[in-house]
């Protein structure tokens, strides 16, 4: 029993040794950065980059698709050829758990990551991500950014109806949501099995009653799920099925411009995902590289390059190719709305869609 009692006591210790280790990292990731915004901006830039080299690398948790991540790695090294990027990419959920559990365990090796909106209260709360006040949010457009520095989206992906041009013509498709219950339309739709912020925008259009009865309705018709918008696109223009619901913008646009069989509408009011944003880690061990990707990634000539991919960038001056109709509403989910009932989402989406 002595035994027991001395290593349960010596893993306590050694817990409380990690969670003030941790606590100190946060605390010094969280004074540099504040430290680091207060300096004129060429003083600053200067000093992000001394530091920076010293580090040597930075490592980026994120959403990004792998042909965006090849881009980014290849201009970041060419301006920065003394860090070395280094990523790991999963889909939105199982990225949010990874980054909750390794900073719960003090392991977090991710320097800097990005996820959609919707996960920044959980973030913060988890203790994943630190307040970062960089001067270049001034150029962001209204609604990336909030006052305290909690939040500063790079991206907002807004969720067209992606179909096979040659399968459905162009006086077929639906002119509103409930066009979509028709029975021609009967196991010839798609989804996306991560699509709630889809979901929260039909909610926030419908209203939640409506919205929750349409959604089952339309589950009824036998609508496909897959892993991954990429997938959906390929599977699409394959013929496997005619219309994929919530499919992003800039992979729509992509595709189009590819020559593949496929084109995208718009739906009024268009439901976009909150902005996707991106954060310094709070237990960061190289925050001075982490900033400097950071302001890489939201620097115009960056956002710019990325808006030629079909992308709603947050840069004032980014355009926005996919050019939906100038009349037509957006319909943003509510961050102080969904995000405390993001799980709540998450659960009615896959009660919907994925039980069988």
């Amino acid at each position: 029993m002595r035994i027991t009692i001395r290593s349960i006591g010596l893993l306590c210790l050694a817990f409380s040794v990690i969670l003030r280790s941790g606590q100190g990292i946060a605390a010094s990731v969280e004074e540099a950065l504040d430290k680091l915004n207060r300096l004129p901006a060429a003083e600053r830039q200067a000093t992000l980059e001394r530091e920076a080299r010293k580090e040597g690398r930075v490592v980026f948790y994120t959403t990004f698709n792998p042909a965006d991540l090849q881009d980014l790695k290849r201009l970041f090294e060419q301006r920065y050829p003394f860090i070395s990027l280094e990523w790991f990419r999963l889909g939105h959920e199982r990225l949010a758990e990874k980054l909750r559990s390794e900073t719960l365990a003090g392991k977090l090796e991710a320097d800097v990551t990005s996820l959609p909106g919707l996960y920044s209260d959980g973030l913060r709360r988890a203790g994943v991500v630190a307040p970062n006040r960089t001067a270049l949010r001034t150029q962001l457009l209204d609604g990336f950014t909030d006052k305290d520095g909690w939040f500063t989206g790079v991206y907002a992906t807004a969720l067209v109806l992606q179909y096979n041009s040659k399968l459905v013509r162009p006086e077929e498709l639906p002119k509103d949501w409930n066009d979509l219950l028709d029975a021609k339309w009967k196991g010839q739709l798609a989804l996306d099995q991560d699509g709630y912020e889809w979901l929260a925008g039909l909610l926030d259009t419908l209203g939640e009653e409506r919205g929750m009865s349409f959604a089952r309705q339309l589950a009824a018709r036998d609508v496909a799920v897959r892993r991954g918008h990429s997938l959906l696109n390929q599977l699409l223009a394959a013929g496997e099925f005619k219309i994929v619901l919530g499919q992003y913008d800039h992979l729509a646009y992509r595709a189009v411009k590819a020559g593949t069989p496929t084109n995208y509408i718009f739906m009024n009011p268009i439901f976009t995902e909150l902005p996707t944003g991106i954060w310094v880690t709070r237990l960061s061990s190289r925050p001075h590289a982490a900033a400097l990707l950071m302001d890489f990634l939201l620097g115009k000539e960056r956002q710019q390059f990325f808006a030629q991919g079909g992308r709603r960038m947050a840069h004032r001056e980014a355009s926005y190719l996919p050019n939906p109709p100038a009349q037509y509403r957006w319909s943003v989910p509510n961050p102080a709305k969904w995000g405390p009932r993001h799980n709540e989402l998450i659960r009615s989406y896959r009660e919907i869609f994925l039980t069988k």
